[in-house]
């Protein structure tokens, strides 16, 4: 079992708070990250086959929804293994907090993935790592 922690467990339980239009209508802002058991089978039929947009589906499904990190995980890896930039991000973020040293050296590699094919976010991140080591 890996350790997150607690700060990422609480933006989780945050960002699945409801806003009320009405007292009788609820919406969630996860809301269209909502898959039915259905759905869950093909996108994950579909990921494994190769496909991005099914595993970053399911790697918001898990993580905004069920709120079971370790399966984001799983699926944002899934992703990262098909070549989505954003899900090697995604990969390297969720590995660099982790309790695990070999977790965090294995961010890393998606870090780099990611800038590699372009992606600012992880280009920024490894500029700014490389500007506070000096």
């Amino acid at each position: 079992m890996s350790i997150f922690t607690p700060g990422i467990m609480a933006l989780a339980l945050m960002s699945s708070v409801a806003i009320a239009q009405s007292p009788s209508k609820w919406i969630f802002a996860e809301q269209d990250f909502v898959l039915t058991p259905h759905e869950q089978l093909v996108l994950k039929a579909d990921a494994l086959k190769g496909s991005t947009k099914a595993a970053a589906r399911l790697t918001h499904f898990y993580m905004n929804v069920v709120l079971d990190l370790e399966e984001g995980l799983r699926w944002a890896i899934v992703g990262a293994e098909n070549g989505d930039p954003v899900q090697q991000y995604e990969a390297y973020y969720l590995l660099s907090i982790r309790a695990s040293e070999e977790d965090r050296q294995r961010a890393g590699f998606w870090l780099h993935q990611a800038a590699e094919q372009g992606y600012k976010p992880a280009i920024d991140e490894l500029e700014h790592s490389a500007s506070t080591v000096r």
